[in-house]
């Protein structure tokens, strides 16, 4: 069977793969695909990390997929442009060719122009192309006299000028290539003339094509008058400070029926600035910004990730025979509770049984907790201490134990209302108020309980595994989501005898193993990352030692840290700057501010570690506990410091001592 989730990358995808694998998110369809936002709002700089999918909408958008789409679904002009929201101008920034345009061969005024005149040309060129692709589909409503006088006046207010020579959308797009050429020839000749100037029959000023050649468009058809023209512009973090001021600018004085819809990794907008000296962007007054993270959030993002995996298995047809399509069922429901059975006994999927005290109570975790009572209660009676734990443990789920033991490590509560109440919990007893009380207590914590079992039981390692983890591994990206797939199918043909079309699972062991590779290739490049990628990286292992720590900790003062807090404004430029690149890449998120400690204090920014290094560090994939405020030297140290340094500050993270109240089990009298 051919693996469902190979190629997820949308900047090497077809039309026809974008169009096949689409799926419409959700909470995004009516904020942008219908189109109301782009009419009525300023523009918009759609934010999201690497592989969040900001690509596949954008390209979805384009007036390439739209009308393919339409042209394969049958539908006729008339219902294709009565229904068009918008029209998509899709143009990626791409950094290489961008990068020529920042050689400083000339003079910066020279280079700006030569930036300005080249942009829009390109988006001119795409303009053309994208009125030849309505006619190449018979949707463009016009007859040959239309057609003919669309073309001279769009050469006219190009180019100055009416020729017999340019006949057809086509012979534009020549004449306008013709001009991209110039550009690059003298680029390339540049480095290697003496005072280069740059000659060009016609230079365009900044504007003049991309907001005037669609008011020529729409006065020649008539379909289109209603229509908004929006330029995708993807990758915009490609662009240099210089670049963008030039486009932020247009962005400021955008001009109606032409608006912009920006795709920028986080931190991707070097400057807010603009051409003019005494302007910038104002957020809301000049453009609005979407965060893709923000609206794919909780249930909507896990049921957007189900449907993408069922549209992929749906494309396989011996898959789609074999009533494989429940992404869900394929990779199951691994629970804490399912894996501290098999941390234990070797087994998860038997059903829980009870099992026999006697043998039970030698086990590790179970010692250990007979170990504690008697360390913490020196008068108790050591004939009663086989009954007190029988009181505390629960043989079906070793996490009661360990809860138990963290409980009394604690030492807040006296061990007769740590087995009354423990005991009202196992028997089911919802009415009474302590039973409430003891579940939120377990339900919250379970997961952190899992890591403090497997503390007793080395070497075995957290296990990441079942539909519900997979998603909160990929941390909001859906790259992570479909290559952890990948890779687990990869698995299941590699290493299982039996077929996943046979069995219609795929083994947690081989999810394991798959979400421990991909997490190794994800911390492997960052120090590929072109700028701070050393710096990032040991930030990063420092980070993860630190976080990993505290899951030793006995009394789980703090469980699941998988995030800092700093003051950003006491940082230096060098260790925000660090920060901001982790951030652009994915391996770091942040978060909503946190509020201080102490009344009056300011907020505090959060930066979480990318839940797809958990498997590399051996951590959580989630978030709780408040680890202490890091401060602008710690931080300095751990990115720039030298190894004693840094293992000094990672030492005093790691011994701080936190008030662990907020998981005390209250009054239960």
């Amino acid at each position: 069977m051919i693996n469902p989730f190979a190629g997820f990358n949308a900047n090497s995808m077809e039309d026809d793969d974008i169009i096949k694998y689409w799926i419409t998110p959700g909470p995004l369809s009516d904020l942008i695909l219908s189109g109301d936002e782009l009419i009525s709002s300023p523009p918009i700089f759609f934010e999201g990390g690497r592989g969040c999918g900001k690509t596949m909408i954008l390209k979805y958008m384009s007036n390439e997929i739209q009308i393919k789409k339409a042209s394969e679904e049958g539908i006729e002009s008339r219902e294709f442009l009565s229904n068009l929201h918008f029209i998509g101008i899709y143009n990626r920034f791409d950094g290489p060719s961008l990068s020529i345009f920042q050689k400083r061969d000339i003079g910066e005024i020279e280079w700006e122009t030569i930036f300005k005149h080249y942009f829009e040309i390109v988006i001119c060129k795409k303009y053309i192309q994208m009125l030849q692709n309505f006619k190449t589909n018979n949707y463009l409503d016009l007859d040959e006299k239309g057609n003919k006088k669309l073309i001279a006046d769009l050469e006219k207010y190009i180019f100055g000028t009416t020729t017999p020579e340019i006949q057809t959308f086509e012979d534009l797009i020549d004449k306008l290539e013709k001009l991209s050429k110039i550009v690059f020839n003298f680029i390339n000749h540049a480095p290697f003339e003496k005072n280069p100037k740059f000659k060009s029959e016609l230079i365009f000023s900044s504007g003049s094509l991309i907001f005037g050649v669609p008011i020529i468009i729409v006065n020649n058809i008539q379909s289109f008058r209603r229509k908004q023209f929006v330029i995708l512009l993807d990758e915009y973090e490609n662009a240099s400070k210089q670049q963008q001021l030039i486009i932020n600018t247009l962005i400021k004085h955008v001009q109606p029926p032409v608006t912009f819809l920006i795709g920028t990794r986080f931190h991707g907008v070097k400057t807010y600035d603009t051409m003019n000296n005494n302007e910038f962007l104002m957020e809301d007054a000049d453009f609005r910004t979407i965060s893709f993270e923000e609206v794919m959030k909780d249930k909507k993002y896990t049921d957007f990730l189900r449907d993408i995996a069922t549209k992929r298995l749906e494309k396989i047809e011996i898959a789609k025979e074999n009533g494989l399509g429940n992404i869900e069922e394929i990779l199951g429901y691994y629970s804490p509770e399912d894996e501290a059975r098999k941390i234990i006994n070797g087994d998860w999927f038997l059903k829980p049984q009870k099992r026999n005290f006697e043998v039970y109570k030698q086990k590790k975790h179970v010692l250990k907790l007979r170990e504690i009572l008697i360390r913490e209660n020196k008068k108790i009676d050591s004939s009663k201490i086989d009954d007190i734990i029988s009181n505390l443990i629960c043989e079906e789920n070793p996490l009661i134990d360990i809860l138990s033991i963290v409980m009394i490590s604690r030492g807040k509560n006296s061990i007769e209302d740590l087995q009354r109440i423990t005991q009202v919990f196992l028997r089911g007893e919802k009415e009474d108020p302590q039973y409430k009380i003891y579940e939120n207590l377990y339900n919250k914590n379970k997961l952190a309980l899992v890591f403090k079992l497997l503390s007793f039981y080395p070497p075995t390692q957290k296990e990441y595994a079942g539909f519900g983890v997979l998603a909160m591994l990929s941390s909001g990206l859906i790259r992570n989501f479909i290559e952890l797939c990948y890779q687990s199918f990869k698995n299941e043909s590699f290493f299982s005898c039996d077929s996943v079309l046979q069995k219609k699972y795929i083994e947690f062991e081989l999810q394991t193993k798959a979400a421990n590779i991909r997490s190794e290739k994800f911390f492997n490049t960052i120090e590929n990352i072109p700028e701070c990628g050393n710096e990032i990286k040991s930030l990063i292992q420092s980070l993860g030692a630190i976080f990993s720590s505290w899951y030793a900790d006995p009394r789980l003062s703090e469980p699941e840290i998988t995030y800092f807090i700093v003051d950003k404004t006491t940082l230096s430029p060098n260790v925000k700057n660090v920060l901001d690149k982790a951030v652009q890449w994915s391996i770091l998120q942040e978060k909503e501010p946190m509020k201080g400690k102490k009344p009056g204090d300011p907020l505090l920014d959060v930066y979480m570690l990318n839940h797809i290094l958990a498997p590399k560090f051996s951590i959580s994939y989630r978030s709780r506990g408040r680890i202490p405020q890091f401060f602008a030297d710690d931080l300095e140290v751990l990115i720039f410091g030298n190894d004693h340094k840094k293992s000094e500050i990672r030492t005093k993270l790691m011994r701080y001592k936190p008030n662990f109240e907020q998981m005390n089990l209250a009054d239960w009298k």
